[in-house]
């Protein structure tokens, strides 16, 4: 195999990951959209599927992201000339991750409101649930006790 060939190989390895990253993005920005709307309305169980796909999603960016790496060190040893589809690739790449890193911050954010609002709301309930004192409970304890009756 000469070295036109095995770049071209690399370049298409190194394209067919990225385009894998970038729909793993895609589907992790939707994915934050749908678990802001969960926060929003206050279900805790979809937030906690979301949660725990997030979880999924963001290890397999760490996957790709661990292919990659090695994939494009030797693409740019190769010294090809700049490729459109591998460059529009790479911006896309950086705008969706840009796009996830705000989502992200953005619910980390409604979450905390959140968490403080049903913290205020708790400390509400405790609070009347307390029950009333009883008028009898300063009298205090009986000492004597009438036998007659």
């Amino acid at each position: 195999m000469n070295q036109l060939e095995q770049r071209v190989r690399i370049q298409r390895r190194l394209g067919r990951y990225l385009e894998r990253q970038r729909d793993a993005l895609q589907g992790y920005v939707a994915l934050l959209e749908q678990e802001r709307g969960a926060i929003a309305s206050g279900d805790a169980d979809r937030l906690g599927y979301y949660a725990a796909l997030e979880g999924e999603l963001v290890a397999g960016l760490a996957a790709l992201g661990r292919v990659i790496e090695p994939l494009d060190g030797l693409y740019r040893r190769t010294r090809p000339p700049e490729e459109p589809a591998i460059t529009g690739l790479r911006d896309t790449l950086r705008r969706l991750g840009e796009q996830a890193r705000i989502g992200n911050q953005e619910n980390r954010s409604l979450l905390r409101d959140r968490l403080a609002q049903l913290r205020l709301e708790i400390t509400e309930v405790s609070r009347l649930a307390k029950p009333a004192p009883s008028p009898y409970a300063s009298i205090g304890e009986p000492r004597l006790v009438d036998i007659r009756s």
